[in-house]
């Protein structure tokens, strides 16, 4: 696979046209956009439910 690394801020229009026109030229047409911004207060995830293990690292990176 292959990657490009663009900075961004995607609460701004003018930066969703730059980020979007990066893909564009690296990779052609973008088909689907996916805004997965996370939003949190800090301090980390929320600890796992009691009994129950840590969520698996993946559903919890930042």
């Amino acid at each position: 696979g292959s990657a490009v690394a663009v900075a961004g801020d995607v609460s701004r229009t003018d930066q969703i046209e730059k980020l979007v026109a990066a893909a564009e030229e690296s990779f052609g047409p973008v088909d689907i956009y996916f805004a997965n911004a996370g939003v949190g207060g800090g301090g980390g995830p929320p600890p796992p439910p009691e009994g129950r293990g840590p969520p698996h690292p993946a559903s919890t990176a930042r």
